[in-house]
């Protein structure tokens, strides 16, 4: 599958991958280190911190935001929220 970087909205009818790309450069899309959350405001993949205040409708693949466990989160313009449950994100 070709990689494609652009600006603008997504339409997905089979899903989007989101997260650390291990066949990618740092500099690429994706990167190769995956997110993980700091605080329920903010999470980071070791180079770049996201905030959720700025960070409205994004969606993230982290490695500790249930209560420890993979999951995927977005931000609600306030919080990183579960996926999963729409619960704040927690590594413990």
């Amino acid at each position: 599958m070709a990689k494609t970087t652009f600006e603008g909205p997504v339409v997905s009818l089979k899903g989007v991958i989101v997260g650390s790309d291990p066949n990618a450069s740092d500099t690429q899309q994706g990167g190769t280190n995956p997110y993980t959350v700091t605080n329920v405001t903010s999470i980071t993949n070791g180079t770049f911190v996201i905030d959720a205040t700025t960070s409205e409708g994004t969606l993230f693949y982290v490695n500790n935001g249930a209560n420890g466990a993979a999951t995927l989160c977005f931000s609600d313009g306030t919080t990183w929220l579960r996926a999963d449950t729409n619960a704040n994100v927690s590594t413990s």
